[in-house]
């Protein structure tokens, strides 16, 4: 929004490449849309090889970032941008919040570990309409 795009409601998903496969080719051959945010990497997949078939160029036409970063992102074509969870951090607080549960100690209601941006192939600054 703060650089004049439109926004718009997100798509809820299945957390399946079958379902970004099908997500992506609704959008037929020339999405209205620059850039897609997937919940996870898996929907990703899908959404880039919807594209694929459709004939939409990534990230020519439109960028693709997924979230988790599993080991396989970086072997999409394109590779994907994606965000990484540090999840060995996340399940040592999370235990942490359950012992202290447990033990009657008071324990976080929010634990905030910051994500990387992991920027790969599958993005580039949006095209100009």
């Amino acid at each position: 929004q703060e650089r004049g795009l439109d926004v718009r409601e997100p798509v809820i998903g299945d957390w399946t490449a079958d379902f970004g496969y099908s997500f992506a080719r609704s959008l037929g051959p020339a999405p209205e849309c620059t850039g897609i945010f997937a919940a996870n990497d898996q929907m990703a997949l899908g959404i880039l090889h919807g594209f694929a078939e459709s004939g939409v160029r990534v990230p020519e036409d439109v960028s693709v970032v997924g979230f988790d970063d599993i080991p396989e992102a970086r072997h999409f074509l394109p590779p994907l941008t994606t965000v990484r969870q540090d999840f060995h951090e996340l399940g040592l607080r999370s235990i942490d919040s359950l012992l202290a549960a447990v033990h009657g100690r008071h324990a976080p209601s929010r634990l905030l570990i910051a994500p990387d941006l992991i920027v790969r192939g599958s993005t580039a600054a949006p095209r100009l309409r």
